[in-house]
């Protein structure tokens, strides 16, 4: 808890006592100075991380709240930069007062070589502070440490301003620590200059490193939120058209969003294969850093949204398949139905001469056997028409129905007139035949009945008495 660490060091540092008054009792406490220091120091940069957050949020907080709620949640943080700075300004007073003591005693090489030792542990440092590609957090962590190592520098300046006079003066006066002390300050503030540079350009790097960061990891919210928008856009449950034009414009509405995917995969997979370059350039890949969180979670939804677009791009093309089929075949059915209807409106009556009634019969039958192959044609039809009602938008289901009814009662009534005609040709084959029969058998007797006259004819011309008696 920063508050209670706080407490603490505030207590620690304000029980340091007056400056010594010897030089080991001020070299004492320059190492005890150093010792609090390396304690403050790594909670100075949580409060530096904080601050870098807080600023980063304020306008969201701005926008989110009024000026009252915001000020309200900035008031811990402000209290706690107030007594962060207080400690700061104490610490860096009481350096200054040992340095000086350290002079007043005579001992100039000595805060010399302190000096360059800092100068030389604060560069080893800035070292450690490397850019971590696309990672925010991390970097807005490296420039809080940064952060609290130029405050520090700075706080130095003043140190080096009065070795660099009081080194002057021994200069000035030629003693025989002269030269020597002429080569530190020149060493030291050579290595002043090249540490103040290298903050500069850390900081340039570092900033500059954070920058593309955000904007990778902003790049990477902007596809998750379209992501979102595309998901819920796929994944909303509508039924499929039963009509081949409703199927076909559910299609073509879908496919805009499925070629709007197909669009974004270079750019998706551009930033999870920049996002992999970027794990790969880190010294400690950690798998619970926001970067590899964001790519996992972009990795995920983009898996997920382009598996669904698939599965709902192959169903609409099935529905607009069946819906095609389906009436490609009822417009076929429907066009037969209209043949047979013609066929047997147009058919001529019963004939009752034998030879144009067998004729009438051998087409009927015919005209038969197409009917009872279309049998299966109505069944098959109804089948799929019920399978379409299922699966169909409402107002599809209605129309889809509708034809049906027509269909199975225009097909009810070609099967019914098409009875009809059977059992008329069947009546008029028995009325013919009955006919035929008596007339042949009637043409038989008068064959027999003329033959026996001719033949009577015949002889009667013959004179002879007793075959005319007969």
């Amino acid at each position: 808890n920063l508050q209670e660490f706080l407490d603490s060091a505030e207590d620690k540092f304000s029980r340091m006592g007056p400056l010594g008054s010897d030089i080991d009792a001020v070299k004492r406490q320059i190492a005890q100075l150093a010792s609090f220091k390396q304690e403050v120091d790594p909670h100075m940069v949580k409060v530096e991380a904080l601050n870098r957050s807080l600023m980063r949020q304020a306008q969201e907080l701005t926008e989110r709240t009024s000026s009252e709620q915001a000020a309200a949640i900035k008031a811990p943080l402000t209290e706690v930069n107030s007594r962060w700075s207080a400690l700061l300004r104490g610490m860096v007073e009481r350096q200054q007062q040992l340095e000086r003591a350290l002079l007043r005693l005579g001992q100039l090489q000595h805060a010399l070589q302190e000096l360059l030792t800092w100068i030389e542990n604060t560069s080893a440092t800035l070292d450690t502070l490397k850019p971590v590609a696309g990672d925010p957090q991390i970097l807005e962590v490296e420039l809080a440490k940064l952060k609290v190592l130029v405050n520090d520098i700075a706080a130095h300046q003043a140190s080096v301003d009065t070795l660099n006079d009081a080194g002057a003066q021994i200069v000035q006066q030629g003693t025989d620590e002269a030269g020597e002390t002429a080569e530190k300050l020149a060493t030291l503030n050579r290595k002043w200059r090249e540490l103040q540079q290298k903050a500069r350009d850390r900081q340039t790097e570092l900033e500059d490193a954070l920058r593309e960061a955000q904007s990778f990891n902003a790049e990477i919210g902007d596809l998750l939120s379209w992501l979102s928008e595309v998901d819920s856009v796929i994944t909303a449950s509508k039924p499929v058209g039963g009509l081949p034009e409703t199927a076909s414009e559910q299609l073509e509405r879908f496919m805009e969003v499925y070629n709007e995917i197909e669009a974004n995969r270079p750019k998706v997979e551009a930033v999870l294969q920049q996002g992999q370059e970027y794990l790969k350039k880190q010294d400690r890949p950690n798998p619970t850093s926001q970067l590899h969180h964001n790519l996992k979670n972009l990795k995920s939804r983009w898996d997920n949204v382009t598996a669904r677009a698939s599965d709902k791009k192959i169903k609409l093309e099935i529905a607009l398949k069946e819906a095609t089929e389906f009436h490609d075949a009822l417009q076929a059915f429907v066009d037969w139905l209209t043949s047979a209807e013609k066929t047997l409106t147009s058919a001529k009556p019963v004939s009752r001469v034998m030879e144009t009634l067998l004729t009438q019969i051998e087409e009927h039958k015919s005209f038969q056997k197409e009917v009872a192959t279309h049998r299966e044609t109505m069944l098959h039809l109804d089948k799929k028409g019920t399978h379409l009602k299922y699966f169909s938008q409402k107002q599809d289901v209605i129309l889809i129905k509708n034809l049906l009814v027509s269909v199975q009662h225009r097909w009810e009534r070609v099967v019914s007139k098409a009875a009809e005609r059977t059992r008329a040709l069947d009546h008029g084959f028995k009325e013919a035949k009955e006919y035929s029969d008596m007339w042949n058998n009637l043409m038989n007797w008068l064959n027999d009945t003329e033959q026996q006259l001719d033949k009577l004819n015949a002889e009667a011309t013959v004179n002879d008495p007793e075959k005319i008696k007969q």
